[in-house]
């Protein structure tokens, strides 16, 4: 049930935060696809906190701290608010997977934090162990690198906060 109030609420909350548009110019790269600026990932993680807020029917939610500037967001800065919304999400968490394994000398990320960082959520499955975040030679993220991590974070969210049903589920049945 949280998982599809948790897909609701973010579907809602980008037309009812639409008062609340932050205005940017993006710097193209080749091809023209701009890179994230930090207030867009602000914004972006300011959504899913909300979205997370309302799924497990809390007053408040935290509102991710940092910059909101015109400049191109970092992995390094993703990973802070991912490891952020991971925290804040975990009180609501009813099961443990087992850890991911991956191999550490794949991951690109050069600031030492931030590796730590990446370490801890992809151990435990909350970013993509090979994904975008972990791989790409450059720190600027776009926004089709954004939007497929946070959108995996919040799947993992929805999915540590759900039991499935022996009745719906093909293997957790009996016989």
């Amino acid at each position: 049930m949280r998982a599809f109030l948790i897909c609701v609420s973010l579907t809602f909350a980008s037309t009812l935060g639409a008062q609340d548009e932050v205005k940017t110019s993006r710097r193209p790269i080749s091809g023209g696809i701009g890179y994230v600026t930090q207030a867009e990932l602000k914004q972006a993680f300011t959504r899913a906190f909300s979205a997370v807020k309302a799924a497990y029917k809390l007053d408040r939610a935290p509102t991710p701290g940092g910059d909101a500037r015109s400049i191109p967001a970092s992995r390094a800065e993703f990973l802070r608010y991912a490891t952020e919304l991971w925290t804040f999400a975990e009180s609501g968490f009813v099961q443990t997977l087992r850890p991911v394994e991956f191999e550490a000398t794949r991951v690109r990320i050069k600031d030492s934090a931030a590796r730590n960082r990446f370490a801890k959520l992809a151990k435990e499955g909350a970013v993509a162990p090979y994904g975008p975040i972990a791989t790409n030679p450059r720190e600027e993220m776009t926004a089709v690198e954004v939007g497929d991590a946070l959108g995996f974070l919040i799947a993992r969210i929805a999915e540590r906060s759900n039991l499935p049903s022996s009745r719906w589920t093909p293997y957790l049945q009996r016989g």
